[in-house]
Protein backbone atom coordinates (compact mmCIF):
# COMPACT_ATOMS: atom_id res chain seq x y z
CA UNK A 1 0.00 0.00 0.00
CA UNK A 2 1.53 3.60 -0.55
CA UNK A 3 2.31 5.98 1.99
CA UNK A 4 0.97 9.64 2.13
CA UNK A 5 3.84 10.87 0.69
CA UNK A 6 3.55 8.83 -2.55
CA UNK A 7 0.58 9.35 -2.99
CA UNK A 8 0.32 13.36 -2.31
CA UNK A 9 3.52 13.20 -4.25
CA UNK A 10 1.53 11.37 -7.28
CA UNK A 11 -1.61 14.18 -7.04
CA UNK A 12 1.45 17.22 -7.56
CA UNK A 13 2.37 15.29 -10.42
CA UNK A 14 -1.34 14.83 -11.39
CA UNK A 15 -2.14 18.14 -10.72
CA UNK A 16 0.97 19.64 -13.02
CA UNK A 17 0.31 17.81 -15.33
CA UNK A 18 -3.32 19.15 -15.92
CA UNK A 19 -1.73 22.88 -15.53
CA UNK A 20 0.68 22.22 -18.18
CA UNK A 21 -1.81 21.78 -20.74
CA UNK A 22 -2.41 17.78 -20.70
CA UNK A 23 -6.18 16.99 -20.05
CA UNK A 24 -7.41 15.10 -16.92
CA UNK A 25 -7.99 11.59 -17.47
CA UNK A 26 -12.00 12.16 -16.20
CA UNK A 27 -12.87 15.80 -16.92
CA UNK A 28 -14.88 17.57 -14.35
CA UNK A 29 -18.93 18.02 -14.23
CA UNK A 30 -18.30 21.99 -15.11
CA UNK A 31 -16.15 20.86 -18.72
CA UNK A 32 -19.19 18.11 -19.59
CA UNK A 33 -21.74 21.24 -19.01
CA UNK A 34 -20.00 23.56 -21.05
CA UNK A 35 -19.27 20.99 -23.67
CA UNK A 36 -23.49 20.68 -24.00
CA UNK A 37 -25.23 21.91 -26.73
CA UNK A 38 -27.87 24.98 -25.52
CA UNK A 39 -30.50 23.29 -26.88
CA UNK A 40 -31.96 19.90 -26.72
CA UNK A 41 -31.95 17.21 -29.56
CA UNK A 42 -35.74 17.18 -29.30
CA UNK A 43 -36.65 20.83 -30.05
CA UNK A 44 -33.64 21.00 -32.32
CA UNK A 45 -34.76 18.50 -34.64
CA UNK A 46 -38.41 19.90 -34.30
CA UNK A 47 -37.39 23.39 -35.43
CA UNK A 48 -35.43 21.25 -38.47
CA UNK A 49 -38.53 19.55 -39.06
CA UNK A 50 -40.59 23.48 -39.50
CA UNK A 51 -38.04 24.86 -41.28
CA UNK A 52 -37.73 21.88 -43.74
CA UNK A 53 -41.46 21.16 -43.41
CA UNK A 54 -42.45 25.16 -44.67
CA UNK A 55 -39.76 24.93 -47.12
CA UNK A 56 -40.83 22.02 -48.89
CA UNK A 57 -44.58 23.55 -48.47
CA UNK A 58 -43.44 26.79 -50.36
CA UNK A 59 -42.29 24.88 -53.26
CA UNK A 60 -45.08 22.93 -53.62
CA UNK A 61 -47.28 26.16 -53.57
CA UNK A 62 -44.80 27.31 -56.49
CA UNK A 63 -45.01 24.88 -58.40
CA UNK A 64 -48.99 23.23 -57.79
CA UNK A 65 -50.14 26.74 -56.96
CA UNK A 66 -52.03 29.17 -59.14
Amino acid sequence: MPTAFEIRRKNEKFAENVRSGKTAVQPSTREKLQKRSPIGYTALSIIIFVVIGGGVLQLLSIFFGR
